[in-house]
């Protein structure tokens, strides 16, 4: 993801997230934690840090290769008989429906992944977010 959209969503977000950090530290479960501190400073330079590093870079690249995979829709006959009958992929549905260079943050990329076999179903046939629209 683009660090400015990154950024972008994040500050879209903050009201949200300031909104729950109120709530959150006004239940009384939350209070009796406040004071609590969990973990340390890793080592950076630990055989065990540099292996987990990279098996998790590896995971992370491996995701972001199957996201930009269900991205692309349907593959390219479905995206062009779409277009052929005068449609709109629903990405670019999306595109259209929200405010100009907005961010849109999509969360269920991975639906119904390997759920159907052999048959791959992208985003499990529907794509879900969160976009800023002022109507």
């Amino acid at each position: 993801m683009d660090l400015n959209i990154a950024t972008m969503l994040l500050r879209s977000l903050s009201p949200l997230l300031r909104a729950g950090e109120q709530w959150r530290w006004t239940s009384p479960s939350a209070r009796a934690f406040s004071g609590a501190v969990i973990g340390s400073e890793p080592d950076r330079t630990s055989e065990a840090f540099k292996d987990n590093d990279a098996r998790m870079r590896k995971l992370v690249d491996k995701l972001r290769s199957r996201v930009d995979t269900v991205v692309k829709g349907g593959g390219d006959k479905a995206i062009q008989r779409h277009k052929d009958r005068g449609k709109l992929v629903a990405r670019d549905r999306i595109d259209q429906l929200l405010d100009p260079a907005s961010p849109f943050l999509e969360l269920s990329q991975m639906a119904g992944f390997k759920l159907y076999g052999k048959e791959e179903v992208p985003a499990g046939g529907i794509v879900t977010g969160i976009g800023r629209v002022k109507g």
